[in-house]
């Protein structure tokens, strides 16, 4: 084939730019031709411009990266405004799996699996061992989160298919725990009062911290597995022995508070007296006192603490009052037969006469029945009465009423009128709890 001198037929000069357009070739012959095209194409460009001269320096393609380049086009995918598909190894996709340990759905816990959670008794025993704070006011804190879920649990158990026909279990055990948190709750509320000024003296067992983290445990336990019966029962037999643990150990604590109560009763001392007049001198002579600084020779009535006090004590009076006749009602419900339960209403009862006597004649004393009753013996002394503690003589009061406010109090269907039902469920026990301390109140012990 003869070689071309000139400008092939193939290609085409732009006047409006110094590019070159090459053809395809239509004929196996023409490559030698192409081949010295491109040869030409490099002399002419030693004349052009720099934007042509960057295009005409770049090093030529090799045949194997031109065929990868061609191998990519021909795969890749055409353009398309559809979202392309995120392939497995995207650096925000999931993490690669190592064992079939991982194969698990990742995410939080199922609130009622228990897998997922253990109410171990071991845990308890660990919160025993590590909590050191023993101030009251923490305590009053775990009673009354304690009293919430305990609230939670008896709403639940008023459903019959939330816990499958184990609701009379759950209550069987429930209500006894909300009146022994009950009770604590104004222990603990009184010994937080007074945490600042007589912590050495208050007798607050740390493990009652280990029993109230206990029975929060196994209530959230209980929560947890309401759907199943076994779950259930395992839960209220747990919850069923703390209540018993606790049985034993209120009796102790109530008898330490009244021994503290009594210890405490009094607040604040008698106020200083009054500084004595400065003795007059020729440089000090005594002040002439005009109508305007002159005060009354007598007092114009008792202090206003003492207003606040007697005021709280017949607020008790009434409550005292109150209180014999509901015990006296409901002890008269029991069969003749009641044995030791008729016997213990009955001791509560006198206990609360001889309080009701207590209270009104403290209220109704003047200063010569005062001196008289100091000199006789028995019951409080004009000192003792203007010493007692405002605030303990509410929380007394809010305690009595605590009793007869709850539901417990209400007959029940099938109970006879409810007298046996009410006096057996621990009721009893917390009004002759109370009428301790106000006896030791109100009629201390003289050596």
């Amino acid at each position: 084939m003869a070689a071309r001198n000139g400008i092939s037929d193939d290609w085409e000069h732009l006047s409006d730019d110094s590019y070159s357009v090459i053809s395809a070739p239509t004929s196996d012959g023409e490559d030698e031709a192409v081949d010295e095209s491109v040869h030409f194409d490099a002399d002419v460009a030693a004349d052009s411009s720099p934007r042509r001269e960057s295009r005409t320096a770049s090093p030529p393609v090799s045949t194997a990266r031109r065929s990868a380049e061609v191998q990519t086009a021909v795969t890749a995918p055409p353009a398309t405004a559809l979202p392309s598909i995120v392939p497995d190894q995207h650096p925000f996709g999931p993490e690669p799996r190592d064992g079939p340990a991982d194969t698990a759905l990742d995410g939080p816990p199922d609130p009622f699996n228990i897998a997922d959670y253990e109410y171990e008794s071991d845990a308890v025993d660990e919160l025993v061992d590590t909590h050191t704070n023993t101030d009251p006011a923490f305590y009053l804190k775990v009673l009354n989160s304690l009293a919430g879920i305990l609230a939670e649990t008896a709403q639940s158990e008023r459903d019959p298919l939330a816990l499958g026909g184990r609701s009379h279990r759950v209550a069987d055990v429930c209500s006894p725990l909300s009146r022994q948190v009950q009770e604590l709750t104004p222990i603990v509320s009184r010994y937080a009062r007074l945490w600042s000024v007589a912590a050495r003296d208050i007798p607050l067992d740390p493990n009652l911290h280990g029993w109230m983290s206990g029975v929060r445990v196994k209530l959230l336990g209980l929560q947890a597995e309401m759907q199943d019966p076994s779950r259930v029962e395992e839960y209220c037999a747990a919850l069923d022995a703390f209540r018993k643990q606790m049985d034993d150990f209120l009796p102790i604590m109530r008898v330490d508070f009244n021994e503290f109560q009594a210890a405490h009763m009094s607040f604040a001392a008698p106020p200083p007296r009054p500084a004595s007049p400065p003795v007059p001198t020729a440089t000090a002579p005594i002040p002439i006192r005009t109508p305007a600084h002159r005060r009354p020779s007598h007092p114009s009535g008792p202090p206003p603490d003492m207003w606040r006090l007697r005021r709280e004590l017949y607020r008790l009076k009434d409550e005292v009052q109150r209180t014999i006749e509901q015990l006296t009602e409901a002890a008269s419900r029991l069969p003749p037969g009641g044995g030791p339960l008729v016997a213990l209403a009955a001791d509560v009862a006198r206990s609360y006469r001889g309080v009701l006597s207590s209270l009104a004649l403290a209220l109704s004393n003047h200063a010569s029945d005062w001196i008289e009753h100091d000199l006789c013996g028995g019951g409080l002394t004009h000192a003792e009465f203007a010493r007692l503690d405002v605030e303990a003589v509410r929380d007394l009061t809010a305690g009595l009423e605590a009793v007869w406010e709850q539901e417990g109090w209400e007959p029940r269907p099938g109970e006879g009128g409810g007298g046996r039902g009410v006096l057996a469920e621990g009721q009893l026990d917390r009004l002759e709890a109370l009428a301790e301390v106000l006896t030791a109140t109100l009629n201390p012990e003289r050596d």
